[in-house]
């Protein structure tokens, strides 16, 4: 996708931003990345892992959503994220 995701009237699914964490205390680096915190001050802590990073997407009436990847590349994680 070359453009940013962007809500419409037309959206039937839609999500900006998200990301998850995991390792000790990933809530706090989560409500760390929403205070402004960088990605590069996140990544930098090798105690947690980010299984989605900056994910956007919309959907229209009419589209298909189609997520491909790798075992483990977080596709499920970013369905359970968006539920």
């Amino acid at each position: 996708m070359t453009e940013p995701a962007t809500v419409s009237g037309d959206d039937i699914l839609s999500c900006a931003n998200v990301w998850k964490f995991y390792g000790p205390k990933a809530h706090q680096i989560e409500a760390g990345r929403s205070r402004g915190i960088s990605a590069a001050q996140l990544y930098a802590s090798p105690r947690h892992l980010a299984a989605v990073r900056d994910v956007s997407l919309s959907v229209n009436r009419g589209e298909i959503l189609v997520l491909m990847g790798l075992s483990g590349s977080g596709k499920s994680t970013l369905l359970r994220c968006m539920t």
